[in-house]
């Protein structure tokens, strides 16, 4: 009888390939989660931008969507308050997301400012038409960027005249 002590040369090519397979895979996985937060941040503050529409058009009061830094993290507010409670919000993303939001004047000149120490974003929307407001210098936000630390960037498009949003 022969004694089988060790492994045969196709059993090990065997595993090599198995293990070959799953460090690919798992490289490739890795490229979807890291950019999976901006994405979902995206997500999130266009399905708040329209819960916060929906509130200004059904109840009453005027409401408002505040989105602001918080340290290591991205936050957001939906309230009927008139001033931004820091201490209410939830988060919406870490902090290798950085949010730039564009406001566009009247004149039709644009802004593009970050999401940075005491800044944040005010958006509220008229009662009657859910139109999105003007903000206190007249400005209107043209839209929103979600950007990640690795360069993608997801942006939330927002209509002024409609109170339509969508992400691009």
């Amino acid at each position: 009888m022969l004694d089988k002590k060790g492994f045969s040369l196709v059993e090990v090519i065997i595993c090599i390939a198995i293990m070959g397979i799953l460090s690919v895979s798992a490289f490739s996985l890795q490229s979807h989660i890291k950019y999976a937060d901006a994405k979902r941040c995206a997500k999130v503050l266009n399905q708040k931008i329209e819960i916060a529409r929906m509130r200004a058009m059904s109840k009453k009061g005027n409401w408002h969507l505040y989105v602001y830094a918080d340290g290591n993290s991205t936050n957001y507010l939906v309230s009927d308050q008139d001033t931004l409670d820091r201490t209410k919000g939830e988060k919406l993303g870490s902090g290798n997301i950085k949010i730039y939001y564009t406001t566009k004047t009247n004149t039709g000149a644009t802004t593009e400012a970050s999401l940075t120490g005491s800044a944040y974003i005010d958006i509220q929307f008229y009662k009657s038409t859910g139109a999105f407001r003007e903000n206190a210098d007249s400005s209107i936000y043209d839209n929103i960027r979600i950007a990640e630390n690795e360069g993608v960037d997801y942006v939330i498009k927002l209509v002024q005249k409609t109170g339509k949003h969508s992400i691009e």
